[in-house]
């Protein structure tokens, strides 16, 4: 992974698991080429997290789910690996669907 999460952005991402999705604030977002992790939750224990997740842009087949980010961190395409999107701002996921058309 070429940027990593800090310890203030992990404890950012932490939330409880009782999430609305469309209204969901996504609290962090990770990235490789055309795919995307949203994060709207984060276990305070461990990597794992919850949030809506799209691979190589095919929006009809995205969904909400659990991903871990020690998993993100191996994920490696040629010299492409995942990374962590620094500049992220809190926002609701209803506005990421609407920058995407969905």
């Amino acid at each position: 992974m070429w940027a990593k999460p800090n310890k203030a952005e992990l404890a950012r991402m932490e939330k409880n698991w009782d999430i609305d999705e469309d209204n969901s604030e996504i609290t962090g977002h990770f990235f490789m080429g055309n795919c995307d992790w949203w994060v709207a939750g984060k276990d305070p224990n461990s990597t794992r997290c919850f949030g809506y997740v799209c691979l190589n842009g095919d929006w009809q087949m995205s969904e909400w789910g659990y991903f871990d980010i020690a998993e993100l961190e191996t994920l490696q395409k040629g010299f492409m690996q995942v990374d962590f999107d620094k500049h992220w701002t809190v926002k609701r996921f209803n506005e990421i669907k609407e920058k995407h058309g969905m």
